[in-house]
């Protein structure tokens, strides 16, 4: 049975030395690709979108702080003027499990028509994070966000991640449009936020659920949810008029 080991031997050899050839050509066809890195600082916030959105997340934390019920998830939802795409505010934790304080941490995100804006405090600072692509996988790319603070043992930050992404769903034969964000979810020991802004030009003509947090038809129109107003899942739409 020795040739059997000895053939197994043979086939693991060529199986390495194929894998260690095809990382030397990738190497050389791209050299310094699979480990370039660069540093990013996230894009200035718009001040009148953020002095919007700036009072609804104050009211959320108030909220949160007074029920003793942390934020668990954030969208925001940004329209823009050309109507095709839209800018959201996502919640990102960054969680340290480890014994000793962390400043910096890694995020994956995968390519395809999302756009990365950036990442900030919710006090709004812009925070510097660099990028780099994944040697496994090209089509992903690695980011570390550095914080100005590090995050003690065992505690979490809770930052935003802005990003830009196309806008689906066409207007119907009146001109309304309407677009869907996440459920809020029926959590009693968490808060979910919600927000819709839309552009100057455009006519906020129904809105679910009722009643929301906070309701701007002018300047430009906004709609704002939080989640301890309702007792069940409850699904989120806005429906405008440009």
């Amino acid at each position: 049975m020795k040739w059997i080991r000895w053939l197994l031997v043979a086939v693991l050899a060529a199986l390495v030395g194929f894998s260690g050839w095809r990382a030397w050509h990738a190497f050389r066809e791209r050299p310094g690709a699979l480990f370039a890195q660069r540093g990013r600082h996230s894009a200035a916030l718009p001040g009148d979108t953020w002095q919007q959105f700036s009072r609804f997340l104050k009211t959320a934390r108030a909220v949160a702080e007074r029920n003793q019920r942390p934020i668990d998830s954030i969208q925001l939802m940004e329209l823009t003027q050309d109507a095709a795409s839209a800018i959201y505010w996502l919640d990102e934790h960054l969680k340290n499990p480890g014994f000793s304080p962390l400043q910096n941490f890694e995020r994956q995100r995968g390519g395809g028509e999302v756009e990365l804006l950036g990442f900030y405090t919710l006090d709004g600072r812009p925070l510097k994070f660099t990028e780099r692509s994944n040697p496994k996988n090209p089509q992903q790319h690695v980011l570390t966000v550095h914080l100005d603070e590090p995050v003690a043992p065992g505690k979490t930050e809770l930052i935003l991640r802005r990003e830009r992404r196309p806008l689906n769903g066409d207007a119907g034969r009146d001109g309304a449009r309407t677009i869907e964000l996440k459920d809020l979810p029926a959590t009693p020991t968490r808060l979910h936020v919600r927000a819709v802004r839309l552009t100057a030009d455009a006519a906020l003509v129904d809105y679910e659920p009722k009643p929301a947090e906070q309701v701007a038809q002018a300047g430009p129109p906004m709609v704002g949810w939080l989640s301890d107003q309702f007792e069940a899942d409850t699904p989120v739409r806005v429906t405008f008029r440009l």
